[in-house]
């Protein structure tokens, strides 16, 4: 019999046989020749920027919302955790495999840290794909032993493609387990608006929907909250609104993010196509480029209820 005590003694691990881990692995689209062409240009301004873009993203999408996450009663301190090397992120919370109740607050939580990262990079012509997957999960400071990060690479690197975050096949089937099983589940759920974020494609992938809203409040006191975080977001980007925040209802409010974050992207989307095609890369390479930003493209008129070609579904609904 295997001896888990032994083990934390000799790796220096602390080891809880009972708990999983979702784990995201993100990274971001061509960031290998962004760098290349930095260097071998000499632009080192674009190096800067695109670390001032990560830190920032990093900060509003990653470290404040684990900061949050460990006040609740649900999380231990120090329960939830990322990495990041290079343009790779690793984020990490657990659940309990014995309790499949306990996988919806972990996935909520996870799948808003991974569709925050993704608009936030969109927003500046970053493409950020990868892969959710769940299993063991050993992190130190230094040193990740994971499973979970192993799957989430794997998944990622031979199924992405796209600028997508998709789901392995474990996690969809917990998801139709818990969306199938005793109503109370299923309307946790709905409540949280996790089915409305989670699409299939025409190759059958599961992804998210980074475009859509994923959010619940439970008290006057985080609705007044979310109004001034939402205010701060206008005034981080200098957009003007016609009312006073404070006299908009939430689902207005909603709206507008979604209206906002389609737009935005869809500029910079758009901007990376005219880029690629008017650029000096051979054709195969920009064909290899280009389906993926149409990709994206199509997405956005999805959420947009535009005419599209690609084949989106809701995977739960």
């Amino acid at each position: 019999m295997f001896n888990f005590n032994e083990l934390e003694e000799i790796s220096g691990f602390k080891i809880d046989i009972g708990k999983k881990y979702l784990v995201a692995f993100l990274d971001i689209l061509g960031f290998k020749e962004y760098v290349k062409e930095c260097f071998d240009e000499k632009e080192f301004d674009r190096l800067s920027k695109a670390k001032k873009i990560l830190e920032k993203a990093i900060l509003v999408s990653i470290k404040l919302p684990i900061d949050q996450a460990g006040k609740w009663a649900y999380f231990e301190e120090d329960d939830i955790k990322y990495k990041q090397f290079s343009d790779c992120i690793c984020v990490s919370v657990p659940y309990s495999d014995s309790d499949i109740r306990s996988f919806i607050p972990s996935f909520f939580l996870l799948v808003s840290i991974v569709m925050s990262y993704q608009l936030n990079m969109f927003r500046e012509s970053f493409y950020v794909r990868g892969a959710i997957s769940s299993g063991f999960h050993l992190e130190s400071e230094n040193v990740v032993f994971s499973e979970g990060l192993i799957k989430a690479y794997v998944r990622e690197s031979k199924k992405a493609v796209y600028p997508r975050v998709i789901l392995d096949e474990n996690v969809e089937g917990i998801l139709k387990e818990i969306y199938g099983d005793e109503l109370e589940l299923k309307n946790a759920i709905t409540r949280l608006g996790i089915d409305n974020v989670i699409l299939s494609d025409w190759d059958n992938t599961v992804f998210i929907n980074p475009f859509e809203n994923l959010i619940q409040f439970s008290s006057s006191e985080e609705i007044t909250a979310f109004k001034k975080f939402f205010q701060s977001l206008l005034d981080l980007n200098n957009i003007k609104i016609e009312r006073e925040i404070e006299n908009r209802d939430i689902p207005e409010l909603l709206k507008l993010i979604k209206a906002d974050n389609l737009s935005v992207v869809s500029d910079k989307v758009e901007g990376s196509i005219n880029e690629v095609k008017t650029g000096d890369k051979d054709n195969i390479t920009k064909h290899h480029i280009l389906k993926k930003y149409l990709w994206l493209q199509e997405l956005i008129k999805w959420n947009q209820k535009e005419a599209f070609r690609i084949k989106f579904e809701y995977f739960l609904k």
